[in-house]
């Protein structure tokens, strides 16, 4: 057997120049295999080496994690920034006196800080996440798991899509840097890191896990609810699409017998997933004492809100300009291995511009310093997804160069042998 100097590549027998390569097999010496040693290896393969390098990386990159995310919150103490954090911190401090009375505490303390109007009450399932903690001060360390969390899922779920592990390392290393926050007594990026362990279980194509932790999400913000939502019609008109009929008969059931137990799986999962979140919400609208439901954000939309849909309050962006991030980030998802997924998380990304929503018209939102305050936590999931996705789309554009410049490349190798 002969291999490629340059290369190691095996060559075919009578062979002139190596197929990866370009050098020519004439007149150079070959590698010839051995035989197998019979005593112990002196020195690494290479595929063992790979082998503990991708390990090394891996720890590395958990110890990296842990030592960014740890020392952040060691620095940070949970404090009031905005009026709402304020008045999710007091229902938290009288929730721990009366476990069992969250909706009555949540109306009047709404009534006393905001207005003597319709209270707009949310789904308690977070403040009951934060009675974990000991105390206030204490819901920091409880963020650090949710965080971490949400980081390691984002490593698998990258490093599912591209399969290169430098690429999920850098991806998920960017998340740490965009879960940082010094706002704990908010509700989006405790929501974003459970979907982000979700949407790991989606593109690995668990969607019972997958549909139960972004479930978790949806009712810890109910702005990730589109996703399911979207999931659940998307799978249901599979269900009911009727397949061509381009083998006669037998094609049709041969292709509906392949097709239909997984698809209606799917739809179930998801429809069953989106139901009981809906049957939550409405719970709670009917449990807070006829106080109107959070979902009420998504009833209008004004295009005012465009300009500021990216604003830098709330969340952090790359250090490049917005419309190239988006842009490489549309480019990333659609490195997603499936139609299904890719369909789906576009929708999704899209779905929270075009359901993003100003309660302008009702007073409770007056002026432009005040829509852009807000405006970004309600596309939490668009801005997650940005984050997660524009280094594999910038990793998918330098792939495809490469792949571009590989025959230019090889011809040469040959013209100047």
């Amino acid at each position: 057997m002969v291999f490629c100097r340059i290369c190691g590549v095996m060559l075919h027998e009578g062979a002139r120049f190596c197929d990866r390569c370009g050098t020519p097999t004439e007149g150079v010496p070959v590698q010839v295999q051995h035989a197998p040693s019979l005593g112990f290896p002196t020195s690494l393969q290479s595929g063992e080496w790979r082998r503990l390098f991708s390990r090394l990386l891996s720890v590395c990159f958990a110890a990296l994690v842990i030592c960014l995310l740890g020392q952040y919150t060691i620095q940070n103490n949970v404090q009031t920034f905005f009026l709402d954090d304020k008045y999710y911190e007091q229902i938290l401090t009288t929730l721990r006196v009366h476990p069992t009375e969250y909706y009555s505490i949540a109306v009047t303390l709404y009534h006393q800080l905001y207005a003597p109007t319709l209270a707009i009450i949310h789904f308690p399932l977070i403040f009951y996440i934060w009675l974990l903690a000991p105390n206030i001060q204490d819901i920091k360390w409880l963020y650090l798991v949710f965080a971490l969390a949400g980081t390691v899922a984002s490593y698998f779920a990258i490093l599912y899509v591209t399969k290169q592990r430098l690429v999920a390392v850098l991806s998920a290393a960017w998340m740490v840097y965009f879960l940082e926050t010094k706002v704990y007594l908010m509700f989006e990026y405790w929501a974003i890191t459970v979907f982000l362990v979700g949407l790991a279980f989606f593109v690995s194509e668990r969607h019972v896990s997958a549909a139960m932790i972004i479930g978790l999400a949806s009712l810890i913000k109910e702005v990730f609810a589109p996703f399911m939502v979207i999931a659940s019609i998307y799978y249901l008109l599979l269900v009911l699409h009727t397949p061509s009929h381009e083998n006669g008969l037998a094609g049709f059931l041969q292709s509906r017998e392949k097709r239909t137990p997984r698809i209606v799986k799917r739809a179930i999962v998801w429809c069953v997933a989106s139901s009981i979140v809906g049957l939550a919400y409405y719970i709670n609208g009917v449990a807070s004492q006829g106080a109107e439901s959070p979902v009420h954000f998504f009833r209008t939309f004004d295009p005012i809100l465009l300009p500021v849909l990216f604003a830098d309050s709330w969340f952090q962006y790359p250090p490049i300009p917005v419309i190239v991030t988006v842009g490489l980030a549309l480019i990333g998802i659609s490195a997603l291995l499936r139609l299904d997924q890719r369909i789906i998380v576009y929708a999704s990304f899209t779905s929270m511009i075009l359901l993003m929503l100003t309660a302008g018209s009702e007073g409770l939102i007056s002026s432009w310093q005040e829509i852009q305050q807000s405006s970004p936590r309600y596309i939490a999931m668009s801005v997650a997804l940005v984050n997660l996705f524009w280094l594999v789309g910038l990793y998918k554009i330098a792939k495809y160069i490469h792949r571009w410049l590989m025959p230019f490349r090889i011809g040469q190798r040959k013209h100047r042998y």
